[in-house]
């Protein structure tokens, strides 16, 4: 299990390549989408699962059109 604090650990952690990666929507500096985009423009076949405590079918629908794998 790897963890990272903000943007810059998350994409070193991401070019470990984890088997899935858990993802925050509400990060500093920039939110979790903008980094499935960053992470799935580096077109690896990670898993990805979206984690947000918005209820908004609109905030799901988004993360999945990015390539989420799920949401939680």
């Amino acid at each position: 299990v790897l963890a990272a604090a903000d943007v810059r650990e998350a994409s070193e952690r991401w070019n470990e390549g984890p088997d899935v990666f858990i993802l925050d929507v509400m990060l500093p500096v920039t939110d979790g989408y903008e980094l499935l985009r960053l992470f799935r423009d580096m077109d690896r076949d990670n898993l990805v699962l979206m984690l947000t405590v918005y209820s908004q079918m609109n905030d799901k629908l988004l993360g999945l059109q990015l390539g989420s794998d799920d949401y939680v």
